[in-house]
């Protein structure tokens, strides 16, 4: 017998849309609920964002006010992240045929969370495991693409949910909340582990040879780019049960792998007592990490082999291509200081606009945040602030060393950058204040704001290696496609100056192809005119050129 709300969907999946989505919305590391609503279809086959209460409107609106209510608990001056777990109440079988509108659901998260974490999620039953739902070369190739949309979306995690205790059906709103955050409580531990071996040299595979579905899965992932066939360093997926026993794989993996980084990766099926012992008798570099399946497994060494080097545009720019590259000397007392050592990437991202004032700014600095997000490596630290003051910017600053700060704001050239508290603009000096206890480096700043030369020099001089404003009225699509290029450049390992404004200069290149209407007239990116500023005296001990 079918429910029936179930028929209903099977009806209208007919018409258009057949996928039902739970959105929950919760304070990072507690069970606090923020928002929640249903993706689901009306009757007319169209997506719809259904409230507990019956209401609905369109997904766009429901993301909208989500992005606003970050930024509202955001003007307490503490920001408190989120996170979002996408829930499949149909499974990830009967999603992967709508992947195109699954990975727009996952586009818009990204771009309205503020950087929150992102988790997809859906129940773990013995029908909907690899080998038993995807056996057919179609849904391996749906499936592919699917997990390559993940990526491109930065879900954090995906979590296979096993339900030993309850059904779902029983479980309470709290138990479930519950479940969840212990689920993603496990995913970051396990990530933390991943991060200390995130290496450059990528991550190949090696999977039990009578594995059929899997290595047929892991190829389409390598076919469509997202996944190495090979790599000095290898995750050993044991996913058998265990009369089968890791000895294959550890043979293989001795044979292929003498002194790089190795993961013992196991499911359920494949965990045993003694998997431990093995595994550090066969190599002190294995490290043994337990997933709830396989589709966990798999997107997790997809997330390894994010950690690679971008090859740098050889081609010259455009002959008409206007760069404008300053160089300027240090202050007699910088603010910015050499590091002490070495230190991992951390990325800083605030925004400066007001939610109430102008919510259409908000919401539109959360998607440039999104943006600015997609393609960078999985290990590296993100911190972000919705609504920044120069009251809270100092307080933020003490959390550690930052690589590069990119500030989102209005910007005015003979008044500085827009203080959301104050509702007026701040001068430069009174920004770069708020780093007078930084007493570190700061390879790359970016303020995202028109008129912001200024600021950019006035950082520069103060020793940022490398600071990027803008002289006239910026337009929003030109500042996230620089700030995309100029973070990624920044944020490698071993990057320098050079590094970093070869990017602009390919970032300007970009810009300069592109142009938008105005007054009858194609204007180009490039009218907002980006600058670069250049600390030529600056000692830091950064390696590269």
């Amino acid at each position: 017998m079918i429910l029936p709300d179930v028929a209903q969907l099977l009806i209208y999946g007919q018409r258009g849309v057949c996928m039902r989505v739970d959105v929950i919305v919760m304070a990072e590391k507690n069970t606090q609920l923020v928002m929640s609503w249903t993706l689901r279809p009306n009757r007319k086959g169209e997506l719809r964002a259904v409230c507990h209460n019956g209401s609905s409107q369109s997904p766009e609106k429901s993301w909208k006010d989500l992005a606003l209510k970050i930024n509202r608990r955001a003007l307490r001056g503490n920001h408190a992240p989120v996170e979002i777990f996408l829930y499949l109440r149909d499974g990830l079988r009967s999603s992967i045929y709508d992947y195109g509108i699954l990975e727009d659901i996952v586009l818009s998260a990204l771009e309205h969370a503020w950087a929150g974490k992102l988790y997809v999620v859906w129940d773990r039953l013995p029908a909907t495991a690899l080998e038993a739902g995807f056996g057919e070369e179609q849904e391996q190739i749906l499936l592919a693409k699917c997990f390559c949309a993940f990526l491109c979306g930065r879900v954090t995690d995906l979590i296979e949910l096993n339900h030993r205790e309850k059904p779902r059906g029983r479980l309470t709103c709290e138990e479930e909340r519950q479940l969840l955050r212990g689920c993603a409580a496990k995913s970051q531990r396990r990530w933390e582990i991943l991060q200390g071996v995130a290496s450059e040299g990528g991550w190949g595979y090696i999977a039990r040879k009578n594995a059929r579905i899997l290595g047929s899965f892991l190829s389409e992932l390598v076919s469509e780019g997202c996944l190495l066939s090979s790599g000095t360093n290898h995750v050993i997926i044991l996913d058998a049960a265990p009369e089968f026993g890791p000895k294959e794989l550890l043979d293989e993996f001795r044979r292929v792998n003498r002194v790089n980084n190795g993961i013992v990766a196991a499911t359920p099926e494949g965990y045993s007592k003694d998997l431990c012992y093995q595994c550090r008798g066969e190599s002190p570099l294995l490290e043994v990490l337990t997933f709830n399946g396989v589709f966990e497994v798999v997107y997790a060494l997809l997330q390894l082999n994010t950690v690679r080097k971008v090859e740098t545009r050889q081609e010259h720019l455009k002959a008409d291509t206007q760069v404008e590259i300053k160089d300027v000397k240090l202050i007699r007392s910088p603010v910015f200081h050499p590091p002490a050592a070495q230190s991992s990437p951390r990325l800083l991202i605030t925004s400066a606009f007001h939610p109430n004032e102008e919510p259409e700014h908000s919401i539109a600095a959360a998607h440039e945040v999104g943006a600015m997000l997609r393609g960078l490596p999985f290990h590296l630290d993100v911190v972000v602030h919705p609504c920044i003051t120069c009251e809270s910017l100092p307080n933020l600053l003490e959390s550690g060393e930052f690589t590069a700060w990119i500030h989102l704001s209005h910007g005015e050239k003979e008044e500085g950058l827009y203080e959301p508290q104050l509702k007026e603009y701040a001068s430069p000096q009174r920004w770069l204040t708020c780093f007078t206890a930084y007493k570190s480096s700061l390879k790359l700043a970016v303020f995202s704001s028109c008129e912001s030369a200024c600021v950019a020099r006035l950082f520069a001089e103060a020793g940022v290696s490398v600071a990027v404003g803008f002289e006239s009225v910026v337009l929003v699509q030109a500042t996230r496609l620089l700030a995309q290029k100029v973070i990624r450049a920044a944020m490698l390992d071993g990057s320098g100056q050079e590094s970093i404004l070869e990017a602009f200069r390919d970032a300007c290149d970009s810009l300069a192809a592109r142009t938008y209407a105005e007054g009858g007239n194609d204007v180009s990116y490039n009218a907002a005119r980006p600058i670069a500023f250049r600390s030529t005296e600056v000692a830091f001990r950064f390696t590269g050129k």
